[in-house]
């Protein structure tokens, strides 16, 4: 499922307006099972441990950046999944570059 989001967000960037809405209404789709499935307890396909740090910051600054009726997730879903992975990602061990999007008030 992940490798299906991150060349989704891949495509964001190509030129073509037509692509870009039918990916955008790919991700649509697809995110909404993503973040379920990280924010629930024990609903985690492994999680995203074994994701690239490349990857888990386009999600995220997707998901920061877009508005949410855009995205498929409701404020409550987006708020569970960045708590989960503030869970798994305490600010002692978060990688620098997903910081300011975890934690943007941590300095």
């Amino acid at each position: 499922r992940i490798q299906e989001i991150a060349l989704g967000l891949g495509l964001l960037n190509f030129p073509d307006p037509e692509a870009k809405a039918e990916v955008s209404e790919f991700l649509r789709g697809k995110l909404p099972d993503l973040i379920k499935s990280h924010s629930e307890p024990y609903g985690q396909e492994g999680g995203l441990h074994d994701v690239n740090v490349e990857i888990v910051h386009a999600l995220l600054t997707h998901l920061l950046q877009s508005p949410l009726e855009d995205v498929g997730v409701t404020r409550e879903q987006l708020d569970a999944f960045l708590a989960a992975l503030q869970k798994d990602l305490p600010k002692e061990r978060v990688p620098v570059i997903l910081s300011p999007l975890l934690y943007p008030s941590w300095p």
